[in-house]
């Protein structure tokens, strides 16, 4: 094999791992992108269940001069079952965001690593171009 056969080989090489690294990179920010959407949807799902928490807490305070068993009961819900069940929920929210945005994190981190790794191969696929236009177009005497 001649030396241009084998810097062409070296070449197509590195092309080859460039498109697989540019491909691996493209897939990583599609994935980033659904994690931010999922992030915006679990923030809408935590905004919603405070809200409806404070629905209901307003509700029992609204029935403030209500008296009797059933105002007690819902009270007594409100405050008690309901509350809890509400910041259990809003616990495990805030945990699946913390995860999610750790993700996304960690992927955005791996980008930016790619990206490192892929302006070397362009640079060494750019400098095999140089050898190679050397090695053809060079004098001989």
């Amino acid at each position: 094999m001649s030396s241009v056969e084998s810097l062409r080989a070296q070449q197509n090489r590195k092309r080859a791992e460039l498109q697989k690294q540019q491909d691996n990179r493209a897939t990583m920010e599609g994935e980033i992108s659904r994690l931010k959407e999922a992030k915006k949807q679990v923030q809408k799902a935590q905004e919603e269940a405070v809200r409806i928490f404070k629905d209901a807490k307003n509700q029992a305070n609204k029935y403030g001069e209500w008296k009797g068993k059933e105002s007690d009961w819902f009270s007594n819900f409100v405050s008690g079952q309901f509350q809890s069940n509400c910041q259990n929920y809003s616990s495990k929210l805030q945990q699946l965001y913390g995860r999610i945005s750790d993700k996304i994190t960690q992927l955005q981190n791996k980008c930016l690593n790619t990206g490192g790794l892929i302006n070397t191969l362009m640079g060494a696929i750019n400098s095999l171009g140089n050898e190679i236009d050397k090695l053809v177009n060079g004098w001989r005497y």
